[in-house]
């Protein structure tokens, strides 16, 4: 019986000390994990008003701002899966007249993943399609990639308070 008991206290002494380092680093990195805290990209939105700023025309090199137009371009991305793009005016002298201040441009469904926006557009009877690729998203920055007729297409937006 002595020998039995002699071998097992070999065979535990000698796998003591792995055992004991093995459960301290397991301890030890697991005490020193914290919850990550999100990124700003990561918990940034893409729900909300969003006002176009800039659009630039990468194949010709063209980049237009919008800063001094008549009326905002706006794109509206509800929580609800559906999107509006419309124009609030600015013009006071369209104002005063007999103009909505509001004019619909777009309407239809959106998804959004992997930085792809897919947007469907609902014109009257009939839909279309368009992927839209985001290289940038923070909360008050939106940049959308664009390839149109073989023109690719930057808009950058700003959240709208």
């Amino acid at each position: 019986m002595k020998t039995s008991f002699s071998s097992l206290n070999k065979h535990v002494k000698a796998f003591t000390p792995c055992i004991l380092s093995l459960s301290f680093l397991i301890s030890a990195c697991s005490g020193s994990q914290q919850p990550e805290e999100p990124s700003k990209s990561q918990s940034a939105s893409i729900v909300g008003n969003w006002k176009l700023v800039k659009r630039r025309l990468a194949d010709r090199n063209l980049e237009k701002n919008f800063n001094g137009d008549p009326a905002n371009i706006i794109v509206s991305i509800e929580k609800t899966g559906y999107f509006h793009i419309y124009d609030t005016l600015k013009n006071e002298k369209w104002l005063a007249g007999d103009l909505n201040s509001i004019h619909t441009r777009r309407i239809g469904q959106w998804t959004y993943e992997d930085s792809t926006l897919h947007f469907r557009y609902q014109d009257k009877d009939s839909s279309y399609k368009e992927r839209i690729i985001i290289t940038k998203l923070t909360e008050d920055e939106l940049v959308m990639k664009r390839n149109k007729n073989q023109v690719t297409t930057f808009s950058y937006f700003k959240r709208n308070q």
